[in-house]
């Protein structure tokens, strides 16, 4: 299984409250709605940061997480390269993230404490 995690800065112009109804109100059912969502994504969670800091560790410059399960490698593009991404999913994203600053890591997940 492959764990897509996408590292996702809002728009500068939103607060962090309109950047999280957002993502959690329109886009996430927008994304789950599409035909290759169905079809190659096994599961689908979004880490909302809460804004909130301790003195002694850095934050980082992102306000949530995308994290995206898949069979294989594979199919991350016929989700994200998909005619349906580029007309329906990707429009939506450029409302509320800062698509320029999106980092993607791929990864393998080794449960520690279940």
């Amino acid at each position: 299984m492959i764990k897509l995690c996408i590292l996702v800065p809002k728009r500068a112009d939103l607060t962090l409250d309109e950047f999280k109804a957002h993502w959690k109100d329109i886009h996430g059912p927008l994304f789950s709605s599409q035909a290759e969502v169905k079809q190659y994504v096994k599961k689908y969670t979004q880490v909302h940061s809460t804004g909130e800091s301790l003195d002694q560790f850095p934050v980082a410059p992102f306000d949530g997480i995308a994290e995206i399960w898949f069979e294989q490698m594979e199919d991350i593009n016929k989700v994200f390269a998909s005619d349906n991404y580029f007309k329906t999913i990707a429009p939506d994203e450029a409302l509320f993230i800062d698509r320029e600053k999106i980092l993607w890591i791929y990864a393998t997940e080794n449960v520690v404490i279940s």
